[in-house]
């Protein structure tokens, strides 16, 4: 048929496989990896990356270019592309009135989800890293629901 490829051939004449071909099975990445874990004092570093970020976050009265630029290098890109849009201004948010609790998952050693209280109510910041020694980066802020302030 015109307009239509052939697949391309081994020198064999088999067909070229990119990933897995016939009873090859999927590839699925290397082998002897250890399995993530706690390392001493990562428990203790989400809370406090968390509480860096809620300060820089609270800045009511800041221009957004000075707000964005003092947040961007706590959060993670796609979280960072959504504030580029955000106007401070409409932070209800003024200060922290308490330490960050954190909620961690022993099986997730990349993901905590921290509750920070507020005078505004508690604040949950989920907190991920891409590594076990890469940094704690901020991947969302919600702010507590209108009733539970």
């Amino acid at each position: 048929m015109p307009g239509v490829s052939k697949p391309a051939t081994s020198p064999a004449g088999s067909e070229t496989c990119q990933v897995s071909c016939g009873d090859n099975p999927q590839y699925k990445g290397p082998k002897d990896l250890p399995a993530p874990s706690w390392a001493p004092g990562d428990k203790e570093a989400a809370p406090e990356a968390s509480t860096a970020v809620m300060g820089a976050y609270i800045k009511p009265g800041t221009s957004h270019g000075t707000w964005f630029a003092g947040i961007r290098p706590r959060f993670t890109d796609q979280y960072a592309i959504g504030l580029g849009k955000f106007d401070p201004a409409y932070l209800t948010v003024s200060k922290m009135t308490g330490p960050a609790t954190a909620t961690n998952d022993p099986a997730n050693p990349f993901q905590v989800i921290v509750d920070v209280p507020t005078d505004d109510g508690v604040y949950k910041v989920t907190m991920l890293r891409a590594t076990q020694t890469a940094f704690w980066l901020a991947n969302s802020i919600i702010p507590p629901l209108p009733g539970n302030k």
